[in-house]
């Protein structure tokens, strides 16, 4: 009913403050029944959130994603408008910090292995993985451009996961993608893969 295209915001609201309502008063399976009608929602977020991601670490994604919205079931005010959008809203931003750690924990794991030696054949993240070897950009740089080139997350979302403003993300994504792509031209970095060539701002 509640994903029926004739369905007004008003509907979806008013079956989605009863859901809440049940979660709350009546037990888990009401719980797992918000899930259940969520579960188009968290499955997109999940996909996006856990692409390229190894299987452990998206557990973790799909776990925190899941956490976060079963959490804001308690909290979420199911007198404003919009509680799905913003249910899904707080698991996405639990998904994208998990996102985020992992993605720390692996520009730091960096610091201990062997340059890897480019390619004809290699890829986006082997590129990035060797520029941050090489000194040409930040591993938090690499994280901005692998999450929001690479996985197509949105850069505003990314942004707002991380309590920072887009415009601030996007000039520093532009200043890496400028290294990154004198590097490329200057023959310091291969990058030999479909679109690896495309000027950043494309």
């Amino acid at each position: 009913m509640v994903l029926a295209p004739a369905a007004t915001d008003r509907l979806r609201d008013a079956v989605w403050a009863e859901l809440v309502r049940r979660s709350r008063e009546d037990g888990p399976s009401w719980v797992i029944g918000c899930v259940g009608v969520a579960l188009p929602g968290l499955l997109n977020i999940a996909a996006r959130a856990t692409r390229t991601a190894s299987p452990s670490v998206a557990d973790d994604i799909v776990s925190e994603l899941l956490t976060e919205f079963v959490a804001q079931l308690k909290r979420i005010d199911v007198t404003r408008p919009h509680i799905a959008e913003r249910l899904l809203l707080w698991a996405r931003k639990a998904a994208l910090r998990a996102r985020g750690r992992d993605e720390r924990h692996l520009a730091l794991a960096t610091d201990t292995l062997p340059a890897l030696p480019a390619s004809d054949g290699a890829d986006p993240a082997t590129v990035l993985h060797e520029a941050i070897h090489q000194g040409i950009i930040t591993c938090e740089a690499a994280a901005l451009i692998q999450a929001t080139r690479l996985d197509g997350i949105p850069l505003a979302e990314y942004a707002d996961a991380r309590g920072e403003h887009p415009k601030k993300l996007y000039a520093r994504r532009q200043r890496a993608e400028a290294r990154l792509a004198e590097a490329i031209g200057q023959g310091q970095l291969c990058a030999n893969f479909d679109g690896a060539s495309q000027k950043p701002g494309l």
